[in-house]
């Protein structure tokens, strides 16, 4: 199953983010019901939306705390913390980004959660017979990819191809980029 790796992924990143929020507002002070609680405000790549969707709901439940969740691209959301001077949890998809954050004292502390693996993702009956990124030049073949200027994933993808000589030849027969990798998943649906 191809979207495997992607939810182990997902739910390690989650569970990760759900300890650290723990670490971060400390539940034991929170009580259930009090009126002036105020949402914690979580910065989230948008390929790892739905195990954190689904444990910010729980966390809400368990501590009566609201979370916002905003999810975009990590360079995206770098700029909205960047911005706003608020947040209490920044989960982008690439560790380059908490680099930056912590260059422009956007955060107080950094934890390894994951890591990000880049693939070659096809339509699930293959009816182009692609298995390389040389099959990607092909003619009949188009391609989509994640923005390498708004999500951590096009990042790393541009940084790999540029380094095996492949970016340019690529990015030309790329007819569309888009903010996020689940965009991406959603062209090739």
């Amino acid at each position: 199953n191809s979207y495997r790796p992607w939810f182990v992924l997902g739910a390690s990143v989650a569970a990760a983010a759900v300890l650290v929020a723990l670490l971060v507002w400390k539940p034991g002070n929170a009580r259930p019901g009090a009126a002036n609680r105020q949402a914690l405000i979580v910065y989230c790549a948008a390929g790892i939306k739905t195990p954190v969707e689904a444990i910010a709901r729980q966390y809400e439940r368990d501590y009566g705390v609201p979370v916002q969740l905003q999810y975009g691209g990590s360079q995206t959301l770098l700029a909205n913390v960047e911005v706003s001077k608020r947040g209490d949890l920044y989960l982008p998809a690439d560790e380059s980004y908490l680099k930056l954050a912590r260059e422009k004292n956007l955060v107080a502390e950094m934890i390894p959660l994951a890591r990000m693996t880049a693939v070659l993702a096809i339509r699930k009956d293959n009816p182009k017979s692609i298995r390389s990124l040389a099959d990607l030049l092909r003619a009949g073949v188009t391609v989509c990819q994640a923005n390498p200027d708004a999500a951590a994933i096009g990042k790393a993808t541009r940084e790999v191809l540029q380094q095996t000589g492949q970016w340019d030849a690529i990015a030309k027969r790329t007819v569309v980029f888009k903010p996020t990798v689940n965009d991406v998943a959603n062209d090739l649906k």
